[in-house]
This record gives structure tokens, sequence and C-alpha cells, in this order.
């Protein structure tokens, strides 16, 4: 395998890994917005609270207390080691 295949390779894994930490989020957001929508009664108001990174992480931690610090870590480890891997293979194909 050579060195420019190697890295594409890494981009992809990469990709795909800080994809999945994407689709965690997503589900987490998803679960937040139905069980504890934003405190506005105009749908057009507050767009920005309803995404809020910090409001679905409190949210989410106070519904689910057990799980939620076990789910942000893994978060956090897709998106670096996604990052890291992109990183890397731009590096390799150079």
């Amino acid at each position: 395998m050579s060195r420019n295949s190697f890295g594409l390779l890494l981009i992809f894994a990469g990709m795909s890994v800080w994809g999945y930490g994407g689709h965690l989020f997503n589900q987490m957001l998803r679960v937040v917005k139905k069980l504890a929508p934003p405190k506005t009664n105009r749908p057009f108001k507050n767009l920005f609270e309803a995404g809020n990174r910090w409001r679905v992480r409190r949210e989410y931690q106070r519904l689910f207390p057990k799980q939620a610090r076990k789910k942000f870590l893994i978060i956090r480890v897709t998106t670096v080691a996604g990052i890291v891997l992109i990183f890397l293979g731009i590096f390799l194909t150079r």
C-alpha cells in the first residue's frame, strides 16, 4: 500500500468516525427535543435555543444522569479521533 492510498484511507476513516460522533449527538438532540422542548411559546423566536449544545447537554444530563457522562465522552473521543485521523491523512498524502 502506497503512502497516498494509506493517507486517503486515514482521511475516509476519520470522516466516518467523526460522522458517527455527529450521529450520536443528533440522536441526543432528538431525544431532548421530544422530552424537554425549549421554553418558548413562539416557534421562531428562539431557534438557537432548540439546538444549543450546552442546553442539550444540560437537559440530557438532567433526564438521563447515568448515561450522560458516558455518551458525552464517546462523542468527544470520536470527534477528536476523527479530526486527528483526517489531519494525519492529509499530512501523509502530501
